[in-house]
């Protein structure tokens, strides 16, 4: 048993590998049997053969994968030049789309395209010293074309919250300070950040949120994923990871979804590569870069600071695994307990004594442990009743001794289309008169 362990342990990818072959069927059987969806049933299935794909590449000899995994001159040379043009073509397709709000179906393709050439490129990336950061521009090129061209069609922001963020920072620059007694007033991180963009660089809002929190939120996701793949493993496993990363669907969403988590999240992986690093290089300047950062987290969402927090408590915990199966770690484990139990201390003493959101802590606390299970429970969608048309008799004008027009208003309300009639009655005669209908829709 210690000697099959000790292979396990030997052979971790592979372990790992298989451990997901097998933990997928009965993700495949759970998505199929209870979610019913077809969204999410292949889900399942798409694990089972990347795991099943990998443990069949990694039979092959290491040495063999290296010799043709370098691609030659040329055919790096074919790979950038079918990249700039796709991208060229995805722009133009953009800039002549038959609709003025919508995407059309050939910058989808040319956009898959490319990241289809990119994965490509990373797989056989020549060794060449320029190679790794041309790819990892194009990579942050490729998110800010998914995440701009819907941002850039619109002439304003989309989804609802980015609106009242807009109106929060447009308060703090017409008060000259924060207002008080706001959700976020205690927390206005990123609306400073966006407000001191549009003052210094005269921007309007939107603008001004895409040249700070959504580029801080492509370029440094991105690069700092890029920079912990290849600080684990190598450079092309980083820049496979900043590919997936940067056609993400949450990812595209929150490049034009400026809010306050999203800029917040931006620095939970700067702070793990620095922790990562802080053994190494520079210990005094790494630790006072993640007590900075970790401050602007604190400062800028609730929800990021608890998820910063978990990261820390995991990261220890691989840590003190990592230590106890091999001789020497990636990290210290004392280093993320450290900045674990400083964070959680600071970031519970800013919630209670300054920002107040210790209330707001406790209610996810509570739905957590299902105290309140109607909390977590989704409301009751409830279709409101059809509006019904109003219509509305106005008095007569242009009125003569045989005749008279006749006035009205109409709103349709839910209906498309409905026919009007005006009755009258000439005076002396004792019948009604109807008009011909009209149509009004």
């Amino acid at each position: 048993m210690k000697a099959l362990f000790s292979k396990a342990v030997d052979n971790l990818d592979i372990t790992l590998a298989a451990l997901g072959c097998v933990l997928a069927i009965p993700l495949t059987i759970y998505l199929y049997g209870v979610m019913r969806d077809p969204v999410y049933a292949p889900v399942g299935i798409i694990v089972l053969l990347t795991f099943l794909g990998y443990l069949l590449i990694r039979r092959r000899s290491a040495a063999s994968v290296r010799a043709q995994a370098e691609a030659t001159p040329r055919m790096y040379l074919l790979l950038n030049i079918l990249f700039f043009c796709l991208f060229a073509s995805s722009i133009a397709a953009l800039h002549l789309r038959p609709e003025p709000y919508t995407r059309p179906l050939g910058y989808f393709v040319a956009t898959a395209a490319m990241a289809a050439v990119l994965a490509i490129e990373i797989i056989f990336l020549p060794s060449r010293k320029s190679a790794t950061p041309l790819a990892l521009f194009k990579i942050i090129l490729l998110s800010l074309s998914l995440g701009w061209s819907q941002l850039l069609i619109h002439p304003g922001l989309l989804a609802h919250d980015p609106w009242y963020h807009r109106w929060f920072t447009m308060s703090i620059l017409e008060a000259g300070h924060i207002p008080a007694g706001h959700q976020y007033s205690p927390v206005p991180g990123m609306h400073l950040v966006t407000g001191a963009t549009s003052l210094i660089a005269g921007l309007d809002y939107k603008l001004a949120a895409m040249f700070s929190v959504s580029l801080l939120q492509i370029v440094c996701a991105g690069l700092f994923i890029f920079l912990l793949g290849r600080f684990i493993h190598s450079a092309r496993t980083g820049l496979l990871a900043a590919l997936v990363l940067g056609v993400a669907n949450w990812h595209i969403m929150y490049a034009f979804n400026t809010i306050p988590i999203v800029m917040a999240v931006i620095f939970i992986p700067i702070i793990v590569y620095l922790l990562f690093k802080v053994r190494k290089e520079s210990p005094r300047a790494s630790i006072l870069l993640c007590a900075l950062l970790m401050t602007a987290v604190m400062l800028t969402h609730l929800i990021a600071a608890i998820m910063l927090a978990a990261v820390l408590f995991f990261l220890w915990i691989g840590s003190v695994i990592h230590k106890r199966v091999r001789s020497q770690a990636l990290a210290g484990a004392r280093i993320f307990l450290v900045a674990l139990v400083l964070f959680t201390a600071a970031n519970l003493g800013y919630a209670t004594f300054v920002s107040g959101d210790i209330s707001r802590l406790q209610s996810y606390v509570r739905r957590l442990t299902a105290e309140y299970p109607d909390a977590v429970r989704p409301p009751e969608v409830v279709d409101p009743p059809p509006v019904k048309p109003v219509i509305t008799t106005l008095a007569a004008a242009e009125i003569t001794g045989d005749s008279a027009v006749l006035r009205g208003e109409v709103e349709l309300g839910d209906v498309a289309k409905v026919d009007v009639l005006f009755r009258y009655r000439v005076d002396g005669e004792p019948e009604w008169v109807e008009t011909t209908p009209q149509m009004m829709t």
